[in-house]
């Protein structure tokens, strides 16, 4: 989810940290009406790997992988552990990465965003025209 507006930084022992902003002050984030666009994109965004901020550690909401400290928890199939297919569990604490995160322009997830055609999914050929 890394797009330039959360860096991620490694502490000198290891664990990866995300950004230490306040989520919750967050201003100018995406207006993506997410519900409607769910069935086309089937939440691919949520998919996407990020380490958690001190502030997601501390208020112990956000599951992370204590595989890897401290990216956020996937499922078996790399889907987050907060997304039970069409909300996320976790809204109201989100990271932020997903509060400022804008699918429209990612490649990962629209072909064209306005014509609503999801890219391709990972693994999938394009057809020939």
């Amino acid at each position: 989810m890394n797009q330039g507006d959360d860096t991620a930084r490694r502490a000198a022992d290891g664990p990866e940290l995300g950004a230490d902003v306040d989520k919750y002050a967050l201003l100018d984030l995406p207006r993506i009406d997410c519900a409607t666009l769910l069935p086309l994109c089937r939440a691919r965004c949520c998919s996407l790997v990020f380490a958690l901020a001190p502030q997601d550690l501390v208020e112990g909401v956000v599951r992370f992988d204590p595989a890897r400290p401290y990216r956020i928890a996937r499922r078996a199939s790399g889907d987050c552990v907060h997304h039970d297919g069409e909300r996320c569990g976790v809204y109201a604490h989100r990271p932020a990465p997903c509060r400022r995160y804008d699918c429209r322009n990612d490649p990962r997830i629209w072909h064209d965003f306005e014509a609503r055609i999801p890219a391709a999914e990972p693994g999938q050929m394009e057809e020939d025209s």
